[in-house]
């Protein structure tokens, strides 16, 4: 991506495939959190929460004027497994041994998961969520162990007076996302805007150690402790 565009990638810079920014040599940093999330659609959200409910510090950082960005408009619909082991079955079939395992196996079980993860966050904010059959594309083994979460209603949250900007075709997307932007508020999570992430940090062993971050012209050295998430769509 171009660095107009939020990229890690300028010229001269470091991106996730080819790190070349240094860690401050001096050791010295503007601030620091455990986990560093760039973006804050669904993806950077929930990110976001799973570490901070893990005991981290988190900072999220959204290069837009508001979070949200292109999740408000999507249909909301999340796509979810009742069995991890047949989920797996499905994807490698499906992805014709082109993904390493580990990965399928991470998804598979995340999709088996992700369900009462959303049941939850909806549950403490005041929504309720809804579950339907939605079997995979091919007739490949596994494909009848799939479907969709997506949140029905949400207490006091209007989709069209919540995010006027937001020109979906469905509501569900806007609420899922209310679901997200409330469970943040809940834990009095940061959600950093108008800030860009400009380029990776790494450490003499090419570890990545923070990022540098760009937000009403101003420049900032960000230690990150644990893990830089990009979630940036």
């Amino acid at each position: 991506s171009a660095a107009d565009e939020g990229g890690l990638c300028p010229s001269g810079a470091a991106s996730p495939s080819s790190p070349t920014g240094k860690g401050p040599a001096d050791g010295q940093w503007d601030e620091e959190a455990d986990v560093v999330v760039v973006g804050c659609g669904y993806a950077g959200a929930a990110a976001g929460i799973s570490a901070h409910d893990a005991g981290a510090e988190v900072l999220i950082i959204e290069k837009m004027p508001e979070a949200g960005g292109i999740s408000l408009i999507s249909g909301g619909g999340v796509r979810v497994a009742r069995d991890a082991e047949a989920a797996l079955s499905y994807l490698k079939r499906s992805n014709g041994g082109t993904t390493p395992e580990p990965v399928l196996a991470a998804l598979a079980d995340g999709m088996a998961t992700v369900g009462s993860f959303i049941e939850e966050l909806a549950a403490d904010v005041g929504g309720t969520v809804g579950r339907r059959a939605a079997p995979g594309n091919y007739p490949f083994p596994g494909y009848d162990t799939f479907g969709f979460v997506y949140v029905e209603a949400l207490a006091g949250c209007e989709p069209s007076v919540a995010y006027p900007h937001a020109r979906g075709l469905a509501p569900e997307g806007p609420l899922l996302f209310s679901v997200l932007e409330r469970s943040l508020a809940r834990r009095n999570m940061e959600v950093r805007t108008h800030c860009k992430a400009v380029r990776l940090e790494v450490d003499s062993e090419g570890q990545i150690v923070g990022l540098v971050t760009e937000d009403h012209g101003r420049s900032r050295r960000i230690h990150a402790r644990k893990a830089v998430i990009l979630a940036r769509g």
